[in-house]
C-alpha cells in the first residue's frame, strides 16, 4: 500500500470513526429517553437466572447468551431474584413469572434502565466494526465508509441499540458467522473449521433464528459458490465435496461443543424440564421422544418450546386486521414503511451495481451478500410470530455492505465516470443522518413517509408501540400542568417510577372528559393495558382480548371524534375531552 493509499485508507477510517462516535451518543441519549419496554423485564429475568442457577428453564424460548448481557449490570450491582416457582402452574404462567419488576423499585429509573441496557451497546460497535472491516475487504477504504454510516444511522439500528433485549447481539454474532462461513468457503481448513464452528456455537447460544436464517443462506451460497468458482474453475467436484463434507464434521463438532460446554455439558429428557413438561400436561404437545436423553437439554427445550409458539401463533396486527398466524406480506411490507428513503435508494442503485456490466464482473460472495436481506425476508414469511422488524435487523449491515461497494462500482462505469461518485452517496448519508437527528429520540416508532400521519393504520407492537412512552408522558404532563389523565397504557411497570400526575384508568368502551393518553397499541390493535391500583403506584401490564370477529380500535371507537392533541414518545396519543 503506497503513501497515498494509506492516507485515503487512515481518512475514511477516521470519518467513520467519528459517524460512530454520533451513533453512539445519539444511542446513549435517545434510550435515556424510553420508559422500560414490554420485553426488558422478561430478558432480566432470563439472564439473572444463568448468571444465579446456571440454568435457562423458566421460559427458554431465547437462549441465554445475549440474556447475559441484559443482566450484568442488574447483577453486578447486587440485584438478584428467588427462582422458585410453583409446580402446579399453566403454560403462560412461567411467562408471567419472568415479569419481575422487583430491580427497577431499588432505584431511580433511569439509572436502572441504564444498566439494564448498557452492556449490548458493545454489540452495536461489533457489529459496525464488522460492516466496516467486511466491505473494505470486499471493495474500498470509500465504501466502508458509506455502508457504515448508512447502518449506524438506520432508526431501526439506533433504536434496538440502546435497550435491553436481544436482538442487536444477534445481529452482531451472526455477521460474524457468516463471515466466518464465507472465509471457510473459500479456504476450508481445520483453522477456518473452528472458527466458523465457534461462531456459529456462539449464534445458536444467542437466538434460535439462526435455525430460519442460515439453512436458506447456505444453500445459496454453496450453489453460488459452486457455479462461480469450482466449475469456472474447472475443480474436481469429487475432491470438492470430499472437503466439504471432512471440514463440515469439523465445524459441527466445535459448534456442538460450544453448545453443550456453555451449558455445563448436560444431559437429560426433554420431559424434565418443567415448562415442556406443563406443555404436555396440558395436552398440547405429544410426549414422543421427550423421554429419551439428550444433551442439553434446556438448550432443546428452548427449540421446543419456540417450535410451539409458532405452532399456536401469537396475536399479530397489519392493515387494519388481526390474526394469530400472521402474514405473509407482515416482514417485507415492515421493511418497506420503515426503511428511511436514502437507504432504499442506496440499496436498489447499489443492487444495480452489483450486476451492471455482465457476469464477467460478478462476485459470488459479493451476490451473496446482496441477496442476503431477500433470503432471510423469504424464509420469514411463513412465520407464525409477527410482532416486529427487529427480528430481521441483520438485512440491514448485509444490505449496506453490499450497496456501498455496489454503488460505488455504478459510478465507476464509463457511463457515470463525469459525475462524481462521492456525491451522491455523500448526499443519500447526510439525508439519512437528518432524519436520524430529526426523528430523535423516537426511534422505535419511526416510519418513513409511506406510512403517513398514522403508521398504526399498517403495522403496531414493536414497530410503533412498545410501551416506550411514560417518561414523554410524564414531561408532556409536567410541561401542560396536567395534575390528572385518563390513562390506557400497553406496557409494564409502575407509574410512581415515572412521576406521572393522578392516574384514573381509562375503561374501554366508557367515554370520559379531560385529559386522555392511550397507547397506540390499544388504540388500533387487540391489546389493551391494565392498571391496577396499589396504594401509592398503578402497576401496568397488558393482555390479549378477543372479540368474536377480533375487530381493531373498537373499544375506544368514541375518540375517533375528537381532534388529537399530541402523540407522544411516539407512541402514546393524547386528548383533551370538553
Amino acid at each position: 500500500m503506497d503513501d497515498q493509499s494509506k492516507s485515503t485508507t487512515y481518512r475514511f477510517l477516521l470519518g467513520s470513526f467519528l459517524l460512530v462516535v454520533v451513533a453512539v451518543v445519539l444511542i446513549l441519549l435517545s434510550s435515556k429517553n424510553q420508559s422500560l419496554t414490554v420485553d426488558e423485564p422478561h430478558h432480566l429475568y432470563g439472564g439473572l437466572e444463568w448468571l444465579q442457577e446456571g440454568s435457562n428453564s423458566v421460559w427458554p424460548e431465547n437462549p441465554p447468551f445475549a440474556r447475559i448481557f441484559v443482566a450484568l449490570g442488574p447483577y453486578l450491582h447486587g440485584h438478584t431474584l428467588d427462582f422458585n416457582l410453583p409446580d402446579n402452574l399453566q403454560i403462560y404462567d412461567y411467562f408471567s413469572a419472568s415479569y419481575d419488576l422487583s430491580y427497577f423499585d431499588k432505584g431511580e429509573i433511569a439509572n436502572q434502565l441504564f444498566w439494564l441496557r448498557i452492556l449490548i451497546l458493545p454489540f452495536f460497535l461489533l457489529s459496525a466494526c464488522m460492516v466496516w472491516f467486511w466491505t473494505r475487504k470486499i471493495g474500498s477504504p470509500v465504501a466502508a465508509f458509506f455502508a457504515m454510516g448508512m447502518y449506524v444511522t438506520l432508526p431501526p439500528i439506533l433504536a434496538h441499540s440502546g435497550l435491553g433485549t436481544t436482538d442487536i447481539a444477534f445481529v452482531a454474532v451472526f455477521m460474524l458467522m457468516l463471515f466466518a462461513f464465507m472465509h471457510w468457503l473459500k479456504k476450508p481448513s481445520w483453522k477456518s473449521s473452528i472458527y466458523f464452528g465457534g461462531t456459529t456455537g456462539v449464534c445458536l447460544l444467542t437466538k434460535y433464528s439462526v435455525f430460519a436464517f442460515f439453512p436458506p443462506i447456505a444453500i445459496s451460497a454453496l450453489f453460488l459458490f459452486f457455479f462461480f468458482d469450482v466449475r469456472a474453475n474447472q475443480r474436481s467436484i469429487l475432491s470438492w465435496l470430499r472437503s466439504m463434507i471432512g471440514h463440515s464434521l469439523i465445524v459441527a463438532i466445535v459448534a456442538f461443543l460450544c453448545v453443550w460446554s456453555f451449558y455445563g455439558f448436560s444431559i437429560g429428557t426433554l420431559g424434565e424440564q418443567q415448562i415442556i413438561r406443563t406443555i404436555i400436561e396440558q395436552g398440547e404437545i405429544s410426549d414422543k421422544l421427550t423421554n429419551i436423553k439428550v444433551p442439553a437439554p434446556e438448550w432443546v427445550a428452548g427449540i421446543r418450546l419456540l417450535y410451539y409458539h409458532n405452532g399456536v401463533g401469537h396475536l399479530s396486527y397489519a392493515l387494519g386486521e388481526v390474526s394469530p398466524k400472521g402474514f405473509w406480506y407482515y416482514y417485507p411490507m415492515s421493511v418497506l414503511l420503515k426503511t428511511p428513503w436514502p437507504f432504499l435508494i442506496f440499496f436498489i442503485l447499489g443492487f444495480i451495481g452489483i450486476f451492471r456490466g455482465g457476469r464477467s464482473h460478478w462476485n459470488w460472495e459479493l451476490i451473496l451478500i446482496m441477496l442476503t436481506p431477500f433470503v432471510v425476508l423469504i424464509s420469514v414469511m411463513t412465520s407464525n410470530i409477527n410482532i416486529g422488524l427487529r427480528h430481521i435487523l441483520i438485512i440491514y449491515p448485509m444490505a449496506a455492505i453490499g450497496a456501498a461497494v455496489g454503488i460505488n462500482r455504478l459510478f465507476q462505469q464509463s457511463t457515470f465516470r463525469s459525475f462524481n461518485r462521492y456525491a451522491f452517496s455523500s448526499a443519500l448519508l447526510v439525508w439519512q443522518m437528518v432524519i436520524a437527528v430529526v426523528n430523535f429520540p423516537h426511534y422505535i416508532s419511526y416510519f418513513n413517509g409511506f406510512a403517513g400521519e398514522e403508521p398504526g393504520i399498517f403495522l403496531i407492537d414493536s414497530n410503533l408501540d412498545w410501551g416506550q412512552g411514560l417518561l414523554a408522558l410524564a414531561t408532556f404532563s409536567e410541561e401542560n400542568d396536567i395534575d390528572e389523565i385518563n390513562l390506557h397504557y400497553f406496557g409494564v411497570g409502575r407509574s410512581c417510577w415515572y412521576s406521572l400526575p393522578k392516574i384514573n384508568s381509562l375503561t374501554p368502551n366508557i367515554p370520559v372528559k379531560g385529559w386522555v393518553a392511550i397507547s397506540e397499541m390499544a388504540y388500533w390493535g387487540p391489546w389493551v393495558g391494565t392498571a391496577k391500583n396499589d396504594e401509592e403506584c398503578f402497576i401496568f401490564n397488558f393482555k390479549p382480548t378477543f372479540e368474536n370477529d377480533r375487530l381493531v380500535n373498537s373499544r375506544f371507537k368514541w375518540l375517533e371524534k375528537y381532534p388529537l392533541k399530541a402523540k407522544i414518545g411516539g407512541s402514546i396519543r393524547i386528548y383533551y375531552i370538553e
